[in-house]
């Protein structure tokens, strides 16, 4: 109100402008009372509502101005953490209460502290990435190509803080005198190997023994779910066969090129 108040008080200084208040009704009526009386000649705006951006790299347009059409990739990437970042704090809160409440094991917190940290991280990445530059895909591309090392890093730590988590609710505690030098035996069967490239499957490669290979399937979800997962496997004379009942799961092979 001041400053409406020393613009109007002045005029002199800002060419007789005066200030009031006002409604979309009285900018609606100040615009028809200024237009000629053919109301057909209000401008128009045509073509394409998503042109290219005028951020221009290597003489051509860097992305599209549109939300839903910039960046694709980027946008993939981040919802792709946002998935394994939700599993990872899921099971972590799990571990962590389990061992404290039902096993009274305090040792394990120093290395559960450092698990959080990574999951802190992975955090502030993607929250980073919700930037009105960042999830839209507006950002200049090296500013893109941080985004996208950033969000593949916390995927890769995120899996492997995830593997870990899962682990230390299949140690036998009554056998183990120092967690950290406890072999890893649970892996993960995604990765990323580079921030370019789509997230990858490890081959699995089956023993030919009778142990074979354990596979555990995790459900983050509040309720049973029903649906196909998929394994790259080395070999496809292999049958799988639920540990809890023994009987044998039934499955297709499909090549993969």
């Amino acid at each position: 109100m001041l400053l409406m108040n020393h613009i109007n008080s002045n005029g002199n200084k800002f060419n007789d402008t005066k200030i009031t208040f006002g409604t979309i009704e009285d900018y609606f009526a100040t615009v028809n009372e200024r237009m000629p009386i053919n109301k057909n000649n209000y401008p128009i705006l045509e073509g394409d509502f998503m042109p290219y951006a005028d951020v221009y790299v290597d003489s051509i347009s860097s992305y599209w101005t549109g939300y839903f059409t910039t960046r694709p990739y980027f946008k993939s990437l981040s919802r792709e953490l946002q998935h394994w970042l939700r599993s990872t704090e899921i099971f972590f809160s799990l571990t962590r209460n389990f061992l404290r409440q039902r096993l009274k094991i305090n040792y394990l917190n120093v290395s559960l502290d450092r698990e959080y940290a990574i999951i802190t991280n992975a955090r502030q990445n993607l929250a980073l990435f919700q930037h009105h530059d960042g999830i839209t895909g507006t950002s200049k591309d090296y500013v893109m190509e941080d985004y996208g090392r950033r969000l593949s890093h916390s995927i890769n730590s995120t899996l492997i803080t995830l593997a870990k988590i899962v682990q230390y609710l299949n140690l036998d505690i009554d056998s183990i005198n120092d967690v950290n030098n406890t072999e890893q035996f649970i892996f993960t069967t995604a990765y990323r190997s580079d921030w370019r490239t789509f997230t990858q499957q490890h081959l699995l490669k089956v023993p030919s023994d009778q142990d074979g290979l354990r596979l555990l399937v995790l459900n983050s979800h509040t309720q049973l779910r029903i649906e196909s997962i998929k394994i790259l496997a080395d070999d496809p004379f292999i049958q799988i066969i639920d540990i809890e009942n023994e009987k044998k799961i039934s499955f297709q092979i499909n090549p993969n090129f």
